[in-house]
């Protein structure tokens, strides 16, 4: 399918800013229980940033809406559509670090710090969930209808957020406590990210169509070809769900958003991590957040363009390289027809 840039925009931004404020959350956490808490200037700054990525993300979203004056219609389905569940929980989420760190600035008991950090954690999970079920809820786009997609989104943008979390650290001095707590847990996301991203594109190589043009037809000849689509020229349908810019490339693209999201980060936080612990200047996170944020923006285009919509059948656009169904037989010259033929 075309990519919708605006979308790629929002989830990625909006999930980046998600992941920031966890960092935030879980390393107050640790500086808590360590004795030695974070600056309340180091956090505060650090929600700048996480409210700056994701109001973008929102701002960004607002050029998919036709009318955008209607765009408040989309809670009114909250109880049955995941796309409505987002939009509430976007503006609590905002509406929660501008509390928590009001909270850090007046210098409110740790105790409501530490559980006002973990409701909004709570938050940020169920909008991590929200946004990816508007996708992975499609059962009939077999590329997105999976277990893997609501992972896979949640640890995207932990990951993308935790590098510009340490970003802030570093540039703020952190205790190290809070600082090495938190690189640690990046590890295992980044590990876990990687892992599931692998095991998703593996399935997604092995995807077989349940429908042929054999099935439709009801005659299995295997000498059976579309000669006309319906329309004399290019329509919405074939040109905006049939999308193959950079078909032969996307393989290539995959590899570059493993590389840009996981492998880079991972080097430079390892880097960062070794000089720490050996008394040395931690310097590498911005590349990390650089390099992690143009490997999410890869990822999630080549996420979008390879979701084939069922409607592509009815206009011949079958997919050109999948595996055969195993439960379809193979098609017959002497294969009868069906009644009335």
């Amino acid at each position: 399918m075309r990519p919708e840039y605006s979308l790629i925009l929002l989830t990625v931004l909006a999930g980046a800013g998600q992941g920031v404020f966890v960092f935030l959350a879980t390393g107050d956490m640790s500086g808590f229980s360590k004795g030695s808490r974070v600056p309340p200037m180091t956090t505060i700054t650090g929600l700048g940033v996480a409210l700056a990525l994701t109001l973008a993300g929102m701002a960004a979203s607002f050029f998919h809406l036709t009318h955008k004056a209607r765009g408040i219609k989309a809670i009114n389905k909250w109880r049955f559509s995941w796309l409505s569940r987002e939009v509430v929980l976007l503006p609590i989420f905002v509406g929660g670090m501008v509390v928590y760190g009001l909270l850090y600035f007046i210098g409110a008991h740790p105790v409501i710090i530490q559980a006002t950090g973990l409701a909004g954690i709570v938050v940020v999970l169920a909008l991590f969930i929200s946004t990816a079920m508007i996708y992975g809820h499609l059962s009939f786009i077999r590329e997105w209808g999976t277990a893997y997609t609501p992972v896979n989104f949640t640890l995207t943008g932990l990951i993308s957020g935790w590098v510009f979390g340490a970003a802030v650290y570093q540039m703020a001095l952190a205790p190290v406590g809070a600082t090495l707590f938190n690189l640690r847990l990046f590890f295992v996301l980044a590990i876990v990210g990687l892992v599931v991203k692998l095991l998703y594109y593996r399935r997604n190589c092995g995807l077989y169509s349940p429908t042929t043009i054999q099935t439709a037809l009801g005659i299995n000849h295997p000498k059976i070809r579309l000669m006309e689509t319906g329309s004399a020229y290019p329509t919405y349908n074939t040109e905006e769900y049939h999308y193959t810019a950079l078909k032969e490339k996307r393989g290539i693209l995959k590899g570059v958003s493993i590389i840009a999201l996981y492998l880079v980060p991972m080097a430079a936080m390892a880097w960062d991590y070794m000089a720490i612990l050996s008394g040395g200047l931690a310097i590498l996170a911005p590349v990390a957040a650089i390099s992690a944020m143009a490997g999410a923006f890869v990822e999630r285009w080549v996420f979008f363009v390879e979701g084939n919509h069922a409607q592509n059948h009815y206009y011949g656009n079958f997919p050109a390289k999948i595996r055969p169904n195993p439960i379809l037989q193979s098609g017959k010259k002497d294969a009868p027809l069906p009644p009335g033929v």
